[in-house]
């Protein structure tokens, strides 16, 4: 019995199956998408979002400790004093910084098996595996993160 199928589909069928080939995209047993990485590459992620967290956390450390008050009875002067407040500053700015992406790393740890993960929320297409080797925390590819934070 032979059974007739019609362009329509043959056509549509070979545009997705070209469009998952050029986006690495596999489905699993049940249809749905898997993950656009392969295994090497989620763990070289994973990997270095570790060793960022571990970074971050010596910083964080460090920041807190470089950001305490500076006491008005330590008898260094008024010129250096001003430059103590001055660092006790940025260095509370730095701590705020790391913090935050501490934070942003920790969920992307807890995200980076889920389907969309490595995927721009603007445009939805694949971020590179390189960006997110260097920036794991980023939602957004490189296109897109130009355009909303303009240099």
């Amino acid at each position: 019995m032979v059974q007739y199928v019609s362009a329509t589909k043959i056509i549509a069928a070979c545009y997705f199956i070209r469009i998952f080939a050029i986006h690495n995209i596999e489905l699993n047993p049940k249809g749905e998408i898997k993950n656009i990485m392969n295994t090497k590459e989620a763990a070289n992620i994973r990997l270095a979002i570790i060793e960022k967290i571990e970074t971050l956390k010596k910083n964080v450390e460090t920041f807190k400790r470089l950001s305490q008050p500076v006491p008005p009875d330590n008898a260094i002067g008024r010129i250096t004093r001003m430059e103590a407040i001055n660092s006790k500053s940025m260095n509370e700015a730095a701590l705020v910084k790391s913090t935050k992406t501490l934070d942003k790393l920790h969920r992307c740890l807890k995200k980076i098996n889920d389907p969309d993960f490595g995927y721009c929320i603007n445009c939805e297409e694949p971020i590179p595996h390189k960006r997110l080797l260097i920036m794991p925390e980023t939602p957004f590819c490189v296109k897109c993160a130009q355009n909303i934070n303009p240099r």
